[in-house]
Parts: C-alpha cells; sequence; structure tokens
C-alpha cells in the first residue's frame, strides 16, 4: 500500500466500485453468449471433443479437450479509468492436481480481448471473435504441459 490509497476520495471511490461493478457484469454477460456459442461448437463443429459447463456463479466455464481438463475463471480489474474482466486459464496439474495457470488475458467492457498489457488481440467487431476465441483457447490449453516445474 501507499500513502496515496488512504487519501483517496471516499465519495469519488462509491462511483467508480458502480462502474466496475457494472462492467464487470456487462463483460459476463457478453462472455455468457461466447460460452453457450462454445457448447454448440464443441458439439458440431469439434465433433464433441471439447465440451463445456458454465459455472452457476457465471465467472468460471470447465471443459475437455480431448480427454484433458481445464477451466477459464473471470474477476473484475481496473486500470485506471478502464475496467476489464481479467480470464485465467488453467489445467489440472498432473501431480499436485491443483489448477496450474497455461494463460491470461482482458476483456474489455466493449468484448474486445486483450493482453494484460492492453494490447487488442481479438476484436469485438470481428465476425468470428467467439470461434476465435474458442479456438485459441483449446489450442493453448493441448498444448499445456500439466505439471508444474
Amino acid at each position: 500500500m501507499e500513502k496515496a490509497d488512504f487519501e483517496y476520495d471516499h465519495n469519488q471511490f462509491r462511483g467508480e466500485l458502480g462502474k466496475v461493478a457494472y462492467a464487470y457484469q456487462r463483460i459476463k454477460e457478453r462472455l455468457l453468449r461466447n460460452f453457450e456459442h462454445w457448447k454448440e461448437l464443441g458439439a458440431g463443429f469439434l465433433n464433441n471433443q471439447v465440451s463445456f459447463e458454465i459455472g452457476a456463479d457465471g465467472e468460471s466455464i470447465s471443459g475437455i479437450a480431448a480427454g484433458k481438463k481445464f477451466a477459464i475463471s473471470l474477476t473484475p480489474v481496473a486500470f485506471e479509468n478502464d475496467n476489464y474482466a481479467l480470464a485465467v486459464v488453467t489445467v489440472v496439474d498432473l501431480v499436485s492436481k491443483l489448477p496450474l495457470e497455461i494463460d491470461r488475458f482482458l476483456i474489455s467492457v466493449n468484448g474486445d480481448v486483450l493482453s494484460m498489457e492492453r494490447v487488442e488481440l481479438l476484436s469485438s467487431e470481428d465476425e468470428a471473435q467467439s470461434f476465435k476465441l474458442l479456438i485459441a483457447v483449446v489450442r493453448r490449453v493441448i498444448r499445456a504441459i500439466p505439471v508444474q516445474v
């Protein structure tokens, strides 16, 4: 912590917190539509070799790709005046059986997929965004070595 953390205008923070919560809710709603689309793609285009279950909390998705279990977990994050959802992709460590992070990315309020440096990787304007994101995630999963080194 820093001294400035204790000097922040508490009235301004209330509004900031509301913006973070609102943005996160919008991002989750958009991702939920993508995840539903992924279930269809897994069953159809990917010949049932990829399957998904959406968590009851709406903040996680678990899946199996060619027999390998993985998960995507979401949490809100704010950088300066911009709000995002942080998506963390994990597989199960074969030895410890604990989640092992293999990738992470940000999702903006308008649905763009960004690197952790906030560089756009995939635009929300791309008509095939859901499909491209699915393929990118599943490729990372099947290439991941599920043992902590």
